[in-house]
């Protein structure tokens, strides 16, 4: 098999923005809806739909405000506490929390028990599953897209599934949106299913029901939610925690998620903003056709932010390509030397970054103390040749800070990029672009990344942008205003918004501790986490003081939504208008 080295020097798409980092919601067209196994349409089945977790902000979670107009209140926290106390004593509880609230203010809170059993104490800003209550979440978002037209209470569900939901015993009796929030359904409880097309197929099978009339029989059923879930996907293109977070929690203070991990994990909520996102992805590749006269079709995000989310995102933005890193978790034994498909989206096609050999050119050409130092194109070839013979593809992924910031002139990084091609040809070794590398090569497999993993440090994940508070805490302010600064006209504060949303910003503020010694070449302007978020957040005071002077904070969201509707309305006939005109022309 004749092997290829596909050489990428930085990103093909690179995308500045940090809502790359964020973004997660798929969307989903009408021309292939039956083919999309998005990790949004997995969790919202069975049990994922009854798994919101849900953490209060740490302002309202945390105070204890002194009323003077109320003097029992000290004899009430007591009591309160007691009472918990008393409680989680007498019925061996695990853990409880509780919290009264007074004129929208917490008033009191008391907690029992231990957040890891026998392992760590429950403290008031534990994170706990609030499990079944999450239903209450579903049928909010629901009742919202009752409100917006999208579905009706007592449409056949078959409508927004894409395939007949029959009961074989009351063939001429739809199930409706109505059956499954009351659980009459007549559905069997079923395992979990992983994808839109799995569970097509599951509701095709008579075994899939009971013998119960839809309408007639209450059994309580988790299933029937999960179906809800996902049939919410469907219709807006947005996942359930975009939903869930959107419509309330944003504008409650409160993080959820229907992904526990995702908290469990990274201790951050999902912050998406899938406007911003593709904005700025179009943005990119409007400049590269202006400068180099072709859109591209391959897509690299920024430190190779991946997720399945993601992968079927960008798929349904025209990109059939995505670089990916490979990383352990998601790799496991798998070897980075092959083109895979996303499991999300089994049209969009992964090319796997080789780490090592990457990071050999990129982070350790220039380093004296390293073993294999001088690295030069011979010797870094024949680790390409010593490679199992069946093994195919080897991407070598770099930033644009290879030449220049991290190897310079004087290293003789440009006389080993001169010397590579000679090398590789003597080993019948051949070089390919991205594109041509996957048409060359099928998939081997699929691949899925569940949560968001990237490029940097150990764990390959999002945590050096997003996991702390203070980067929470940055991040919620910024995109906050991200409604009302796509409304504003003023070209230089759009300037500052893509500015400020640079990852370089929140990376500045991270506490993680990294074993190279430093950031991946990245030196730190800052002496402190927290010098790098008071002076972000002293930027973005301003910068919200421009976008309020604009749009005041008076005009409400609902108002902005009907704007911006109104506006991308007329864009798309002023698009529409150009292009008959440009017929007629011809």
């Amino acid at each position: 098999m004749k092997r290829i080295l596909s050489l990428i020097l930085a990103m093909l798409l690179l995308i500045l923005s940090f809502s790359s980092c964020v973004n997660s919601s798929p969307v989903i067209s009408d021309d292939i809806k039956e083919e999309s196994t998005t990790d949004n349409t997995t969790e919202t089945s069975t049990e994922s739909t009854t798994d919101i977790i849900e953490e209060s902000s740490t302002e309202s979670t945390t105070e204890k405000e002194t009323v003077t107009e109320k003097p029992t209140q000290a004899i009430v926290v007591n009591d309160l506490y007691s009472l918990v106390t008393a409680t989680g004593y007498k019925h061996n509880a695990v853990a409880i929390q509780v919290a009264t609230i007074v004129d929208g203010k917490v008033h009191a809170t008391a907690e029992y028990g231990w957040a890891v059993k026998d392992e760590r104490p429950l403290t008031i800003d534990t994170k706990i599953r609030i499990a079944s209550l999450s239903k209450t979440a579903v049928c909010l978002v629901v009742f919202r897209l009752i409100e917006e037209g999208l579905i009706a209470l007592d449409t056949d569900i078959s409508e927004y599934l894409g395939v007949e939901v029959r009961n074989p015993s009351y063939p001429d009796i739809p199930i409706t949106l109505r059956h499954l929030l009351t659980h009459t359904s007549g559905l069997v409880t079923a395992g979990y299913t992983h994808s839109l097309a799995q569970l097509q197929a599951h509701l095709q099978k008579p075994s899939a029901y009971t013998n119960n009339k839809p309408g007639k029989v209450h059994v309580y059923n988790n299933f029937g939610y999960g179906i809800v879930g996902t049939i919410c996907e469907l219709v807006t293109g947005k996942g359930l925690t975009t939903l869930t977070n959107e419509y309330f929690f944003n504008s409650m203070g409160i993080r959820a998620t229907y992904i526990p991990e995702m908290l469990e994990s990274n201790e951050i909520a999902a912050l998406y903003n899938d406007d911003e996102f593709e904005m700025q992805v179009k943005m990119q590749s409007d400049k590269i056709q202006e400068l180099f006269g072709k859109r591209p079709t391959v897509f690299a995000n920024t430190a190779l932010l991946f997720s399945d989310e993601i992968a079927d995102k960008v798929y349904r933005m025209g990109y059939k390509t995505i670089m990916i890193e490979d990383a352990k978790h998601v790799m496991g034994w798998k070897s980075s030397h092959y083109v895979y498909s996303s499991i999300a989206n089994p049209k969009a096609k992964l090319l796997v970054r080789d780490s090592k050999l990457s990071d050999d050119i990129n982070y350790r050409f220039s380093q004296w103390g390293w073993c294999e130092y001088p690295l030069t194109a011979e010797k870094f070839i024949n680790w390409v040749n010593a490679s199992p013979a069946e093994e195919e593809v080897f991407n070598i992924f770099l930033g644009y800070e290879a030449l220049g910031q991290l190897n310079s002139r004087e290293s003789g990084i440009f006389e080993f990029f001169k010397a590579l091609p000679y090398h590789a040809i003597e080993k019948g070794i051949t070089f390919s672009t991205p594109s041509k590398t996957v048409e060359t090569f099928k998939p081997v497999d699929a691949l899925s990344a569940l949560y968001p993993m990237s490029w940097t440090d150990e764990e390959k994940d999002i945590s050096p942008w997003c996991g702390n508070d203070l980067q929470n805490e940055a991040l919620g302010k910024l995109y906050n205003l991200a409604e009302r600064v796509h409304l504003c006209t003023d070209p230089l504060l759009k300037v500052d918004w893509q500015r400020l949303q640079d990852t370089g910003n929140f990376f500045f503020m991270t506490t993680k501790h990294y074993s190279n010694g430093g950031v991946l070449g990245q030196s730190i302007p800052y002496e402190s986490p927290y010098e790098a978020f008071m002076n972000y957040m002293n930027v973005l005071s301003d910068f919200i003081e421009r976008v309020n002077a604009q749009y005041p904070t008076s005009i409400e969201n609902e108002e902005l939504n009907a704007l911006l509707k109104t506006i991308y309305n007329q864009g798309q006939e002023i698009e529409e208008l150009k292009a008959k005109l440009k017929k007629t022309k011809k």
